[in-house]
Parts: structure tokens; sequence; C-alpha cells
């Protein structure tokens, strides 16, 4: 629930676009997760162009962080069966029917007395999208309609479809916007929790199949959101033990359960984290 809940709002999708998102449409790219849509609502035969979102850490605010919660997703059921031709994120059937109880569960249980601006039955997955839609467009200085209208795959018109189209950059604003980082702040261009390339050759040589049992049935462009994940995952974990209970299965994987403490303490020491700086045409990365 977690999981979906967070990419639906950063992704501002339609739930059947989350139900269907792909492994092999997912990949990292710079600073951010990328996952691609072959095709939407607007363009059900796949015509036009692939639509990329780019998805960004918030470090900041872990409950809302979308990194954290899909790598608390994949660290806890990672044995996607290896005879699946598409490998899909959420593998099992009608996992959309699955989440929509959830959040129903979750809204019934909200006592009577606070108030939530509608009607508790109008409330489903499809608020998600109009919600994220919704806080966009209210960021002071924040992403333009043009590219919020781009990141839900809304349709502009025959004619602005035509003519307007989005620019460098635009879908990675509405990616850092709706992942919660404040965009007054310098926090808004803080990095993803990474790892070195040396500390990338150490885990290697250690084998991922002994961190994440099924990695190498991963498809090679999934294979390389795994570090990012588990340095998100090392990163909170503090904050983790905090927000899940101590029968989460997170704690019964092997990375938790049965990965030496020793050269668990040492992964989490050597990851690092920063701040893009852009100054006279140069951009500086500052690490913490």
């Amino acid at each position: 629930g977690w999981c979906w809940l967070v990419l639906q709002w950063n992704l501002v999708s339609r739930s059947v676009s989350v139900d269907d998102i792909k492994l092999e449409h997912t990949s990292w790219q710079n600073d951010c997760l990328v996952i691609t849509f072959a095709k939407t609502k607007s363009d059900q035969a796949g015509e036009g162009p692939s639509l990329a979102k780019h998805v960004f850490a918030n470090i900041i605010n872990p409950h809302v962080c979308p990194i954290l919660a899909l790598a608390v997703f994949v660290f806890c059921r990672p044995a996607y069966r290896a005879s699946l031709a598409s490998f899909s994120l959420f593998a099992d059937i009608d996992q959309r029917s699955r989440f929509n109880n959830i959040l129903h569960d979750i809204v019934s249980a909200i006592p009577e007395h606070v108030p939530l601006g509608c009607s508790r039955k109008d409330i489903g997955s499809h608020s998600i999208r109009k919600g994220a839609a919704t806080f966009l467009l209210n960021q002071i200085d924040g992403p333009t309609a043009v590219m919020v209208y781009l990141r839900a795959g809304w349709s502009l018109g025959a004619n602005p479809d035509k003519y307007i189209l989005g620019g460098a950059g635009g879908d990675q604003l509405c990616g850092r916007s709706v992942s919660g980082l404040d965009i007054h702040s310098e926090d808004f261009a803080t990095l993803c929790p990474h790892f070195s390339e040396d500390t990338l050759k150490m885990l290697v040589n250690f084998g991922w199949e002994n961190i994440l049992p099924g990695y190498s049935r991963f498809p090679d462009c999934f294979q390389r959101v795994v570090p990012y994940l588990l340095a998100r995952l090392l990163y909170s974990e503090h904050d983790l033990r905090v927000m899940l209970p101590a029968g989460h299965p997170m704690w019964h994987t092997r990375l938790f359960s049965l990965v030496d403490p020793n050269f668990r303490t040492a992964l989490k020491a050597a990851v690092v984290t920063g701040t893009y700086h852009y100054f006279s045409g140069v951009i500086i990365i500052f690490y913490f």
C-alpha cells in the first residue's frame, strides 16, 4: 500500500498505469529513477513517444520518499518468477483492486469528526492522481501547467499537442516538486543516497544474491536500480526502525537477518549523498 500510494502520487498516474509498471521499463539515470510508460489513456496503441517520468528521493521526509518505499517493497518480496516474459513490479493479479481495498480501509478508519473535504465514499485511487496534480499546480514558482499536464499524460488539445512539447528539465522539475522537496530550499537539489565506485565493486565481489535473492533474474536495467535502493534503505535504517513494526518482513530479509552486521555497518558508513550547486556554468556537488 505504501509503495503504490507514493508511486502513484509521484508519477501523477492512473492506477491502471501503476499496476502495469514493468521492471524492464524502469532504470536509473543521473540522480533519479526513470519509469517509462509505453502507452497511456490518450495513446492506447503506444504510437506516440514513450512517456518517461523522473522520480526523485526525498531524504528530508522518509515517509513520503518513493525511492525508500520502493526499496522496502522490492527487498521484502524479491523472488520474481524467472519464467515471466515481462517482469511487472506488482506481479500478482489485480493489485489495483487490492490497493483500493487498503485505501478504503484506511479512510474508513478515520474518525467521522475529522474533515476530509469530501464524502469518504468519493475517495479512491484517482484522488491520488488529482491530488498530486493539484499540489503541483499550486506550487509558487513551481512547474508550469504545461509541465504538469505532460507529466500527467493529459492532452493539451489538438493544436497544442502538435506545437507544445516538453522542454529539457520540465519533467525533472515536476518530479522533484511532487516528491515533497521544498522548491525554495537548497534541499530541493538533494541527491539520492548512493555508493562510490569502490563500494559498488565491493558489493559485486560480495555477490548481490547474498544481499537480495532473485537479483540475477531482474532485467539489466533494474539491476542498475538496486544499488540505489540498498543505499536508500541503509541511509534511513533508523527512520525505518521507528516507522515499521518489529515484526515487519523488512527485518526478516536476508539483508537484515543473515548479512554480517559488521559488513552492513561498513556499507552504511559508505553511503553518500549531497546537494547540487550551480555557479557560473559549473555544477558543484557537495557531499555529506
